[in-house]
């Protein structure tokens, strides 16, 4: 296979994951599995920027800074939406998990004075201002005429790993709210970015992808749990021996049993070098070189991706 070759297949093929999941995003109804639509175009705001992120090495520095600026400003636009959904979520949870076990007329009245008021735009106006951000812009965003190069690929690869394993060593140390925090964004940019290369390998990279989404759903837990206790404090005063001080005692202690699995997990996922790991993706690539993936199988729920003409993405 030439070199010109690998380019073209490289760049048609992340096109089509970027706007597959473009797509998804546009559609107005959630879907199969998802939690919600405003969930949904969340999680697809940050596969697209993990996929941004995958082919950094090249876009253009201005290029690739629009596009997950736009990403980024669409998810955040969504928050206190999505934070509301998660106070129903976390509860529901709580009690599955046998945490909490409240009867029906408490949780309902736990919901009522957990969840946010609604804004002055509601959910339904917030999601149609981001569909039009993106629908505005997203003629500029074509990866087909770039020249992906695998080197930069794995280059990423092994950048997203380093980051992650950063990120999993300061939770360690101090597993603060903002740092678990962090490291589950470092987790779904892997989990995102191991999906978009699997599809196009022939034979996908062992069990990481599994391992990192594992992973990701438990720290996603402790977000939840986090958001829950942050309205929790909001309350003033929460009465001892009361159903949300009951509540409060059952997010600690959940989040720390979830930490402690978080950490067992992470040092088995981290436990090689960012070298390493870039060496294992090198060399799944020879097996890609004998295929030429002009229309690889992918799945419907994932997508991703950095230095070509500004112009691609204005």
């Amino acid at each position: 296979m030439t070199r010109k070759t690998e380019h073209t297949a490289l760049s048609a093929t992340f096109d089509r994951l970027l706007h597959q999941e473009i797509n998804l995003l546009l559609t107005p109804d959630a879907g199969p599995g998802e939690t919600s639509t405003v969930h949904t175009v969340r999680a697809g705001t940050k596969k697209i920027r993990a996929c941004l992120r995958l082919v950094r090495g090249s876009l253009d520095r201005i290029a690739f800074d629009k596009a997950n600026t736009l990403f980024r400003d669409c998810a955040k636009s969504l928050r206190t939406y999505r934070d509301n959904e998660v106070i129903s979520e976390v509860l529901a949870y709580l009690n599955e998990t046998g945490a909490t076990d409240f009867d029906t007329g408490e949780t309902d009245r736990l919901r009522e004075i957990l969840i946010a008021p609604p804004l002055p735009a509601g959910c339904d106006d917030a999601l149609a201002t981001v569909r039009n951000n993106i629908q505005a812009r997203r003629t500029a965003l074509h990866l087909s005429s770039l020249k992906i190069k695998k080197s930069d690929l794995t280059k990423a690869m092994r950048r997203t790993y380093r980051r992650n394993r950063n990120a999993f060593a300061n939770a360690v140390r101090e597993p603060s709210g903002i740092n678990l925090h962090e490291w589950r964004k470092q987790i779904k940019v892997l989990e995102y970015q191991l999906h978009d290369l699997n599809t196009i390998w022939p034979k996908p990279m062992d069990g990481t992808e599994d391992d990192a989404r594992h992973l990701a759903q438990i720290l996603g837990h402790i977000q939840d749990l986090t958001v829950l206790r942050k309205r929790l404090k909001q309350i003033r005063p929460v009465p001892e021996g009361s159903p949300a001080d009951s509540l409060l005692t059952a997010a600690r202690r959940q989040r720390r049993k979830l930490r402690n699995e978080a950490i067992r997990l992470g040092q088995a996922l981290y436990a090689r070098s960012a070298d390493d790991f870039a060496a294992d993706v090198n060399r799944h690539w020879k097996g890609w070189r004998q295929i030429l993936p002009a229309q690889p199988v992918i799945p419907p729920t994932k997508a991703r991706a950095r230095k070509t003409p500004a112009a691609h993405l204005h």
